[in-house]
């Protein structure tokens, strides 16, 4: 027989395990939507400037580096239209809404881009990541607490009209 504190401390425990099943999907979503956030932001600013399976590669490395940091990425090029401010804007971008400490975003990029910083040290890429220069890619500093871009201020369209709070627009 089953006492009634036995029946009532089951059903906290079951409670408990469904409130932590539910934060861990809200956690996996969050996750999963600013990830196609970032790859949408890549794809918008690099597109026009390197050659399809360049865009894919890198594509490819922004995937991993949400999830790995620290992993090895594909080398790829750009169209040479790129300076390294623009490459720098784009690291800090990604890797401020990411969270990584600037270390991490100049190793990100110095790999995915060695030909643009073969002559450049971490420190020094570390120290331009967030300058204000012209550049063809702008720094945008996301609002706090959120990883959105603000796609009219950098001069972007944000393709599929998502954000940190809504779903991706379904297609028509």
């Amino acid at each position: 027989m089953v006492s009634p504190t036995d029946e009532f401390v089951s059903t906290c425990l079951h409670k408990s395990a469904l409130i932590e099943s539910d934060k861990r999907q809200k956690a996996e979503l969050d996750k999963q939507r600013r990830t196609l956030i970032l790859v949408e932001y890549t794809n918008a600013v690099l597109t026009n400037h390197m050659k399809k399976i360049h865009l894919e590669i890198i594509l490819k490395n922004l995937e991993l580096f949400t999830v790995s940091p620290e992993a090895d990425f594909t080398p790829i090029e750009t169209d040479g239209a790129l300076g390294t401010a623009d490459l720098h804007h784009f690291a800090w971008n990604i890797g401020k809404r990411l969270g990584y400490e600037r270390m991490t975003q100049a190793k990100f990029i110095k790999q995915c881009f060695p030909k643009e910083f073969m002559n450049c040290e971490l420190p020094t890429i570390i120290r331009n990541l967030s300058d204000e220069v012209t550049s063809i890619i702008k720094i945008d500093k996301p609002d706090k607490g959120s990883y959105d871009f603000h796609w009219e201020a950098i001069g972007l369209v944000n393709p599929l009209e998502i954000s940190s709070e809504s779903s991706p627009k379904e297609a028509t």
